[in-house]
């Protein structure tokens, strides 16, 4: 459910956000020396792997240059998901109006999402973000805050299925930005599919408990004059939103 933010919350996690930059400094710089000092011991192997001709002392180098190998491989992964966070925390508050690019939304996300053992483990993903689409002016938390709770829909309806598939499709024809979420899940009935649709097409104005939800993402994106269409059969469901270009400078908000 996407939560709704008064200005003290907002004030609030735009302060916790500016102390995990500083955090994620702190954890990064060492981390920057360990990887640096990692390449080196790892280059050094490689030419005294040259040097030496016991077999012996060869397989005990070789088992050192994986053992560097991880160490620098889950380094990076740490370094990758602090700067994630960091960037979701201060990102999430960000409701002013500006140039925001869909599909980095999408992939900063999905970056993030990879944080839940559950969907890095045992989803298989199929990601297709053109990141060359152009920008749509407007507030980043609006299409955050609503592709996620898009995904975690379908995260949801995929519970109990062994061999899990998301997809996430942002393409532009020239004339709007169309984002696509599809998965394998249980799917919805007729009559669920068509409430879903009569709440995207008259979103809310407020949204307020348990009228979050697909009420909130139609009300979030409901200034960008999305278009939907929603397919769903028992193994696919399919979530489309198309956003209408629009010309340079002018804004829905």
């Amino acid at each position: 459910m996407l939560k709704q933010y008064d200005k003290d919350q907002i004030d609030s996690l735009a302060y916790t956000g500016s102390l995990l930059k500083g955090t994620a400094h702190n954890i990064n710089t060492p981390l920057s020396s360990i990887l640096g000092r990692a390449d080196i011991a790892r280059l050094r192997l490689d030419r005294l792997a040259n040097l030496v001709t016991d077999p012996g002392a060869l397989e005990e180098l070789e088992k050192f240059r994986r053992d560097i190998g991880l160490i620098i491989d889950n380094s990076t992964r740490v370094s990758t998901l602090v700067k994630s966070a960091v960037h979701r925390c201060v990102t999430a508050v960000q409701n002013h109006v500006q140039p925001v690019n869909i599909a980095a939304v999408l992939r900063d996300d999905l970056e993030f999402l990879l944080s839940d053992m559950e969907f890095k483990h045992n989803t298989e993903k199929r990601f297709n973000l053109d990141l060359s689409a152009p920008p749509l002016m407007g507030a980043h938390v609006h299409f955050s805050n609503s592709f996620i709770e898009i995904i975690d829909n379908a995260q949801t309806a995929m519970r109990g299925i062994e061999e899990k598939v998301l997809t996430v499709d942002v393409r532009f024809d020239g004339a709007c930005i169309r984002v696509t979420i599809g998965d394998n899940g249980c799917g919805m009935t007729e009559q669920a599919r068509r409430g879903l649709l009569d709440t995207l097409a008259h979103p809310p104005a407020s949204v307020i408990g348990s009228a979050g939800g697909i009420a909130a993402v139609a009300r979030l994106l409901s200034p960008y004059g999305p278009r939907y269409m929603v397919e769903s059969m028992p193994g696919s469901t399919t979530f489309v939103v198309e956003f209408p270009v629009q010309s340079s400078g002018n804004s829905p908000l």
